[in-house]
C-alpha cells in the first residue's frame, strides 16, 4: 500500500479511535513527540506537545463525560506526508448537551507512518461555549 493510502487508512483509524475512546488503539497511532494545535485567539487555542498530554487532555475531556460521538468525514485529501480532512462531528454529553461542529484537520505523518502533527481548525465559538467554565 502506498504511504498516502496508508496514511488516509491510518487517519480514518485515528477518527474511529476519538469517537470510540479507544485510546490504547489512539496510541499506537501517534508519534511519542506529537504536537496538537488549535490555531486562534479564543481560550483553548494553543499547542498539546506529546503524546501523554494529548491523550490525557483528550481523556479528562471526553472519557466519561460523552455518550454518543461521531464524525462524518467529508473530504479526504492526502499528499506527500499529509491529510487534510474536514470533518462534521456530534457528540452527546452525559448532561445532556449536544455539540455539533464543522471541523479541517491537517495531520503530518513520520517516516514511521505515525501522525506526528495535528493541526485543527473549527468554529470556536460553539467550542468555547462549551468548555468554557
Amino acid at each position: 500500500m502506498q504511504n498516502i493510502e496508508k496514511n488516509k487508512q491510518t487517519t480514518r483509524m485515528f477518527f474511529d479511535s476519538f469517537v470510540n475512546q479507544d485510546y490504547e488503539l489512539m496510541v499506537t497511532l501517534l508519534a511519542d513527540d506529537v504536537t496538537h494545535t488549535m490555531p486562534g485567539k479564543f481560550p483553548f487555542a494553543g499547542q498539546m506537545n506529546g503524546l501523554e498530554e494529548y491523550v490525557t487532555r483528550i481523556k479528562n475531556r471526553f472519557q466519561g463525560n460523552v455518550l454518543e460521538a461521531k464524525f462524518d468525514i467529508l473530504h479526504l485529501t492526502a499528499e506527500e506526508n499529509r491529510v487534510a480532512t474536514e470533518a462534521v462531528g456530534m457528540f452527546k454529553f452525559s448532561n445532556g448537551l449536544l455539540y455539533e461542529n464543522t471541523y479541517h484537520f491537517l495531520y503530518f505523518f513520520n517516516d514511521e507512518g505515525k501522525i506526528h502533527r495535528m493541526i485543527e481548525y473549527m468554529d470556536t465559538y460553539g467550542f468555547t461555549q462549551l468548555f468554557s467554565p
